[in-house]
């Protein structure tokens, strides 16, 4: 049965000898498939077919979409890779920025790449991060883009972002 790393702990202290059935609860914990992927579909506004679109606007703000809302990743886990694969891409010769993060504009889970008119991958793998106190919650991914032309003169631009973590909620 899966056990939280405390219980598991409890099991291995000086002097304890573990049964048969904690070192089956141990193996259970470690070959629990806990690797999750969330995909969502991000469109510029009147694109069709996307959990989210950015709005038509006469500017170049930076737009941040929050995906899923506030849980994507649960309480403990650790996002492990984030890629985000272009559908189609941004109308004609416009290109932008895009950055992903835990908060409305910021960067921790992806730093700023720039996409256009192409159809590309960009990935980023976080194998560097480690459980702390920023994870004792549950987080938001949040989408930005600033395009280096008026939102409502952009006609696509649409993408699938696929965020995996190391769900670690029931531990």
């Amino acid at each position: 049965m899966v056990q939280s790393s405390t219980v598991l702990k409890s099991y291995f202290n000086k002097g304890d000898k573990p049964t048969e059935a904690q070192f089956g609860d141990l193996i259970d914990t470690i070959t629990t498939n806990n690797l999750k992927t969330v995909v969502y579909t991000v469109g510029v506004a009147g694109v069709t077919g996307c959990n989210h679109n950015f709005t038509s606007v006469a500017n170049m703000t930076e737009q941040s979409i929050q995906l899923g809302g506030t849980t994507i990743i649960p309480k403990y886990s650790i996002p492990s890779e984030i890629t985000v694969l272009c559908i189609t891409g941004l109308s004609g010769i416009i290109s932008g920025d895009i950055d992903i993060g835990r908060t409305s504009g910021s960067n921790e889970y992806f730093n700023t790449q720039i996409i256009d008119d192409t159809n590309e991958i960009q990935k980023t793998v976080i194998g560097n991060l480690a459980v702390g106190t920023e994870y004792s919650i549950a987080t938001s991914v949040f989408f930005s883009l600033t395009p280096d032309a008026n939102w409502n003169t952009i006609t696509s631009g649409k993408w699938k972002i696929f965020i995996c973590y190391i769900d670690n909620s029931n531990l």
